[in-house]
């Protein structure tokens, strides 16, 4: 007990909302998984939502008061009820598909579809990440499309808002921190 593993700083990637909007504007018109996974990972992108919240996301998660409609939903993880404000992205998708959120698909496939998204929205920065293999430190070079994953979108969801100055408590609030 008295061990503990070192760690190391992990540097994940985040997308700027210009990069999310890229994503969100992609036509997929005969490609039904990848239109889909683009919609969940947007969807995750301006909620901060889990895949597991954002999974079980159904019409009557969406709330109004005082003519201002979001999203309330008690996430999985923490069993806390969260209310988010409905971004235009959302409002946008769930218009396109007449109301209702995208069908869900598995993670695994989710995550395979967003390295050809990210490819077709142009997403190919440079990314160098250093990780340590056997006590030695390798830096590998990755196009940013390369590293897009369900996860980049909570972890964009959290930069963007907080750069954008959304109080601290508030983001945590929202993504369960």
């Amino acid at each position: 007990s008295g061990f503990t593993k070192p760690r190391e700083v992990i540097n994940h990637i985040y997308l700027t909302t210009e990069e999310i909007s890229t994503i969100k504007d992609l036509k997929y018109p005969n490609k039904p998984k990848l239109d889909i996974a683009r919609d969940l990972f947007v969807i995750a992108a301006v909620t901060g939502l889990r895949v597991s919240d954002y999974n079980k996301l159904t019409t009557s998660n969406i709330k109004t008061h005082k003519q201002l409609k979001y999203l309330q939903i008690k996430t999985q993880k923490t069993g806390k009820i969260v209310n988010i404000p409905l971004h235009p992205h959302l409002k946008e998708i769930l218009e396109k598909r007449n109301g209702e959120f995208p069908k869900m698909i598995p993670e695994q496939k989710i995550n395979d579809a967003l390295k050809k998204i990210g490819k077709k929205a142009k997403l190919k920065s440079e990314v160098i990440i250093e990780r340590t293999t056997g006590g030695v430190l390798k830096k590998t070079k990755f196009k940013k499309h390369q590293l897009l994953t369900n996860h980049t979108a909570r972890r964009s969801f959290c930069t963007n808002a907080y750069k954008a100055d959304m109080p601290v408590i508030d983001i945590m609030t929202i993504s369960g921190h």
